[in-house]
């Protein structure tokens, strides 16, 4: 089975029943939806890993090689975006998690370590909410589709142009001498044979 079918059905049985998956994957490719499955949990609890700590987790739990790893977290990278719609929606989880714990910290705080650490934590998030423009709302998108380009036919004939101020004829000039200037031919010579 192909890569991209492969994710396609990670993507349309993920954290669903698995009867209907087991009926077209293979057992190693089954296995490989519940590891996917497993560590996009670990990543949502944990956002402020990195795919190196993401990776980690994979080869330590699933003893699995450190290319695979980082194919796995390539592979549960485009898997969260479908899932989760948007990067951005990702950095905001991301910048919750950091407030969350940051507040939970402060919540359970013994000494001015604790708080420091909190309000820390709490700046962390802030500060990735700015970075990521979290706060600002996203510009509609363009309709591409609806976008209909200038109906025009490019044409060399200087003589076209409608200025007052040359003659065609001097416009000619002025081509020939800057294609000159530049070293291109302006009209082959044409050669018969005798």
């Amino acid at each position: 089975m192909s890569k991209p079918k492969f994710l396609d059905i990670c993507h349309k049985y993920f954290y669903l029943d698995k009867d209907e998956a087991k009926k077209e994957l293979t057992e190693n490719q089954y296995d490989k939806l519940l590891r996917f499955e497993r560590t996009f949990t670990m990543w949502l609890d944990h956002a402020s890993w990195t795919e190196s700590q993401v990776a980690k987790f994979l080869m330590d739990e699933y003893n699995i090689s450190r290319s695979q790893a980082f194919r796995d977290c390539e592979d549960i990278k485009f898997i969260l975006t479908s899932v989760i719609s948007a990067k951005k929606e990702w950095e905001r989880h991301k910048a919750n998690t950091y407030i969350d714990k940051g507040m939970q910290e402060a919540e359970n705080a013994k000494d001015k370590l604790d708080i420091a650490r909190a309000l820390a934590m709490i700046a962390a998030g802030k500060a990735k909410e700015l970075v990521n423009r979290l706060n600002k709302l996203d510009p509609d998108e363009l309709p591409f589709d609806k976008i209909i380009p200038p109906d025009f036919e490019p044409v060399y004939d200087p003589s076209l142009l409608e200025s007052k101020r040359k003659d065609p004829e001097m416009i000619k000039q002025e081509v020939r001498e800057m294609y000159e200037e530049l070293g291109l031919i302006c009209d082959a010579e044409i050669i018969t044979d005798k």
